[in-house]
């Protein structure tokens, strides 16, 4: 729920899934600063994965790490990920989604293929 790669696969999954991770996670009080009440703010971030095609994590996981991640798709579904991790001391999040996301995206979706999706036209 706080790193790149997770969002990334978290926001695929299916309503019911998500409803049930998001309960686990409101037992866990060093989740809510990431989730919020009843897990609106991960939601509004799993939208924004899905609007931008890949998620970040701008330290949230751990201090000093910056990261993008794309989901991977095959044809049961979400079940992977691949991401860019970064030090904070040499790159922001910004120059990390100019410089990787674009390719991110575009090798998401090839790996996706050779794993059996088909997309949806």
């Amino acid at each position: 729920y706080n790193t790149a790669l997770g969002k990334a696969v978290l926001a695929y999954q299916d309503k019911e899934r998500l409803i049930e991770i998001l309960k686990a996670l409101e037992k866990d009080s060093k989740a809510f600063p990431y989730i919020g009440k009843g897990g609106e703010r991960l939601i509004k971030m799993l939208e924004n994965v899905k609007k931008d095609g890949f998620a970040t994590d701008d330290e949230e996981f751990s201090k000093g790490i910056k990261a993008i991640a794309v989901p991977l798709f095959s044809s049961d579904g979400v079940n992977y990920g691949i991401n860019v991790v970064g030090s904070s001391d040499t790159i922001s999040i910004d120059e990390l989604k100019a410089a990787y996301a674009p390719s991110l995206i575009k090798i998401g979706i090839e790996i996706s293929t050779m794993l059996g999706y088909e997309a949806i036209s």
